[in-house]
């Protein structure tokens, strides 16, 4: 999740996570995290792939 998202406000975006019962993971960046944070967003989705 984007701590910086102008375009989803991030609290909006944790109530939703919270309330789904999801694990989220923070980083601090635009709208565009993938763009912004590439190495970090590559790192998650391996520990998703391997958790899984």
């Amino acid at each position: 999740m984007s701590t910086s998202d102008r375009s989803i406000n991030p609290d909006v975006e944790r109530f939703g996570d919270q309330r789904a019962g999801m694990t989220s993971v923070e980083i601090d960046s635009s709208h565009l995290v993938m763009l912004s944070h590439p190495v970090e967003v590559a790192g998650v989705i391996r520990d998703a792939a391997a958790a899984w």
